[in-house]
């Protein structure tokens, strides 16, 4: 089957022409429309083979924005090429087209050959219609380019594909004018009556700052007389007992509102340098004397306190306009023992390290070993000094940085301690020294 290229304008048409266009173009009624063009065709090897052109007229009518049917007349007059030539001829037949005023459209259509003989072709189109110029507000005819392409088919089965191009005059309708605006309407004037107050109702004993060139404290009832004379833009301060401070512009000092301030009290945490604090979960860092101070809402709050070995949680009240004080307990040392004459520890005697470890905090720990009088003085110092690397290895060993150990001269006789007491090494905690 041969392709078709046809450029003219009858078919069924489905456009996707431009809003505006298209909202501009609708009519109220059913609207007539023109065309004239001129046309180029050649037939398929499947009939007769000829070649030929001609020009034809069209009247239609468009009942709907997007929907034309219209009467075709088309005259074949000469034919070109090498090939043999078209006879003359004269085809008349309905056609029907899809698509707006302006843009691309599909269409289909029938016509009848009356001379030289008589027989009927139908044909399916596509083509573009483009306005020569826009639709006039009192409306009018309005001229536009068309380019369309067909493809046809006869009853005999032969087929031809054709190419017209023409022009095409839509009538268009008026756009009714819009009606006039209603004049506007004054309102009536407003009663006078006494003046609303500047102010809102305020508590008991509240009082308002003025700015310059006020510059004082002044009650409801003092300001309420000055305020008017103040820009607008100037501002003001309002504060009540159990309030938050308001603070707005004069001349917005009406929409002031004042908010009852939260119950809460002032909490004092007294750790060391070096420890870590969380309250009802958040972290705080103490400062360089060990201290942590916040505001808490009033009722019990959950502290603890991390560092040196020891980990501690307390329960605290905290009043309304109040502040308490929490005093954790401060860290012990550790003492970790070893069997006569030996330097290696015992599980039992390895385990409160771990703990040490994960609840170091940013302290520091020194090791002192110490042995017990019995035997010779030289290897009870040997053995001290012995059992205080064993120690310093577990504590690396359980995550401890090395940086954080240091070791004391060893302890070979104390006269406070027993013998089993003496046979071990003391972990001293040490807190960071401040900056």
């Amino acid at each position: 089957m041969s392709a078709a290229l046809t450029l003219a304008g009858a078919g069924l048409l489905f456009a996707f022409g431009l809003p505006g266009a298209a909202a501009a173009e609708a009519p109220a009624r059913t609207t007539p429309e023109l065309r004239a063009h001129t046309s180029g065709w050649v037939q398929s090897a499947r009939g007769p083979a000829a070649r030929g052109g001609g020009f034809g007229l069209g009247l239609g009518v468009r009942p709907l924005p997007a929907f034309t049917a219209e009467l075709d007349l088309q005259t074949v007059v000469l034919g070109f090429g090498a090939g043999p030539s078209a006879p003359p001829a004269l085809r008349v037949g309905p056609a029907l087209r899809l698509g707006r005023r302006s843009g691309p459209a599909l269409g289909l259509g029938y016509s009848l050959a009356v001379a030289p003989g008589l027989s009927s072709r139908a044909h399916v189109g596509m083509g573009w219609v483009q306005p020569l110029r826009p639709p006039p507000a009192a409306g009018g005819w309005v001229p536009g380019l068309e380019l369309e392409a067909r493809l046809w088919a006869s009853d005999a089965g032969a087929e031809a594909a054709s190419l017209g191009l023409g022009l095409r005059w839509a009538k268009v309708e008026a756009v009714p004018a819009p009606p006039p605006a209603a004049p506007p309407v004054d309102p009536p004037p407003a009663a006078i009556g006494p003046a609303a107050p500047l102010l809102p109702l305020l508590p008991e004993g509240a009082r308002l700052w003025l700015p310059h060139p006020v510059c004082a404290w002044l009650l409801p009832a003092e300001a309420e007389a000055v305020l008017a004379a103040l820009p607008p833009e100037a501002r003001l301060i309002v504060v009540a007992e159990g309030m938050l401070p308001a603070e707005g512009a004069v001349g917005a000092a009406g929409a002031l509102r004042l908010v009852p301030a939260p119950r809460q009290g002032g909490l004092l945490v007294v750790a060391e340098p070096g420890d870590v604090v969380e309250i009802d979960g958040q972290t705080y860092a103490p400062a360089s004397d060990g201290v942590v101070e916040i505001t808490a809402p009033e009722g019990f709050v959950t502290v603890r306190v991390r560092g040196g070995g020891r980990e501690e949680e307390l329960a605290v009240a905290v009043a309304d306009g109040e502040v308490t004080w929490a005093r954790p307990a401060a860290p012990a040392p550790l003492r970790v023992r070893f069997a006569r004459g030996s330097a290696a520890l015992t599980p039992a005697a390895a385990a409160p390290l771990s703990p040490l470890v994960a609840a170091a905090g940013g302290w520091r720990f020194t090791l002192q070993g110490s042995a017990s009088p019995d035997g010779d003085p030289a290897a009870n110092a040997a053995l001290a000094a012995a059992r205080c690397g064993a120690v310093a290895r577990a504590l690396v060993a359980a995550g401890l940085p090395p940086g954080a150990l240091s070791e004391a001269a060893p302890v070979v006789v104390s006269p406070t301690l027993s013998a089993e007491e003496a046979r071990a090494c003391v972990i001293l905690p040490t807190p960071p020294v401040s900056p």
